[in-house]
């Protein structure tokens, strides 16, 4: 028989929730207040941000034997206020996706579209409840070399059904 503390439990959780989405999360007070706004290096970010579900026929986007993951799909954009450059080695860590009730964090992979003047990330899959969304609030963890980490909040995202 195997036996397994509570601390290997949850380094198991945790380390699942760092490859794929964690299922649903209790969102800390510090993402659901971020600020719409933040200044990285004297520059002020905003974050843009896409969402929908991929509700197309014959999506192989997910396989059949996967676990309870929505066809998921968000590409969130920070830029410069101004349009200026950007910070030298800015990007997005991860992000918090939520509602009222409740809340899913997921590492952000890094897009293409990245640039001097825009960092760009994406999410594929999701939980079962974004299923039943019509906009949620989207916080990504930006970093930035020789800053501490800062919360960037778009919030009332509307959630697109593509069909």
């Amino acid at each position: 028989m195997v036996s397994l503390t509570f601390a290997q439990i949850n380094l198991a959780l945790w380390l699942s929730c760092a490859v794929m989405p964690c299922l649903s999360a209790q969102v800390p007070s510090r993402v659901r207040t971020a600020s719409t706004e933040v200044t990285v290096g004297g520059t002020a970010l905003h974050l843009v941000v896409d969402a929908w579900l991929n509700l197309q026929p014959g999506s192989t986007a997910i396989p059949r034997d996967s676990l309870a993951i929505a066809p998921f799909r968000v590409i969130a954009r920070v830029r410069a206020a101004t349009g200026a450059r950007l910070p030298s080695g800015l990007w997005i860590d991860s992000a918090w996706v939520f509602t009222a009730r409740r809340g899913w964090r997921a590492a952000v992979a890094p897009d293409a579209a990245t640039s001097d003047t825009i960092v760009v990330g994406r999410l594929w899959g999701g939980p079962l409840w974004v299923l039943k969304a019509d906009s949620v609030d989207v916080v990504v963890r930006i970093d930035a070399r020789g800053e501490a980490s800062r919360y960037l909040r778009a919030p009332r995202v509307r959630l697109v059904r593509a069909q």
